[in-house]
């Protein structure tokens, strides 16, 4: 794991820059930090655990996208307006999925110039040995939390992701 940002830095500079900041606000942007790197933490070790699978992170929850909602996220304009990503990012791994053997595209019935998707049973089957693994390594991660704390924690994250979505638009650019 990497250093603790909280560890190398004082947050002073938050009350040089924006003057009189009581120390409750200098606690909420220091929660804010170590969020962030505890979110960058989890990435990089889900990088790391779906890469010995030969997979991204992004890879697998289309595979699980496709096999779970088979036909309701068909096509990729479909996938990333869910994901909330780019159709061209949606593009670049679907054509590794492809490559490997993980999905089939192929022209929609009624409208030709549509794709479908499909997961292949070589996707399925990389998805049954990926997913006891996923689930054991997720499972131990959050196991030092209690039923109490796992509430409290999802609340306070809904809570963070409902503010965003107010905040959107709000922000901005300098």
């Amino acid at each position: 794991m990497s250093k603790d940002l909280t560890e190398i830095f004082s947050f002073e500079i938050f009350r040089q820059i924006q003057g009189a900041l009581p120390d409750e606000e200098v606690a909420r942007l220091k929660s804010l930090v170590v969020l962030l790197q505890t979110a960058a933490n989890i990435k990089e070790e889900m990088r790391m655990r779906f890469a010995s699978f030969g997979v991204s992170q992004s890879k697998y929850y289309i595979l699980i996208l496709l096999h779970e909602k088979s036909g309701e996220f068909s096509t990729p304009s479909q996938i990333a307006d869910f994901a909330g990503i780019s159709r061209a990012t949606v593009s670049g791994l679907l054509d590794g999925l492809e490559h490997d053997g993980l999905i089939e595209r192929h022209a929609d019935k009624e409208d030709r110039r549509m794709m479908r998707l499909n997961i292949t049973e070589k996707g399925k089957r990389v998805l049954q040995e990926i997913l006891p693994y996923d689930c054991k390594i997720t499972l131990g991660l959050m196991s030092c939390l209690s039923n109490e704390e796992v509430c409290s924690l999802t609340s306070i994250i809904d809570k963070l992701n409902n503010r965003l979505s107010e905040l959107k638009g709000t922000i901005k650019e300098k």
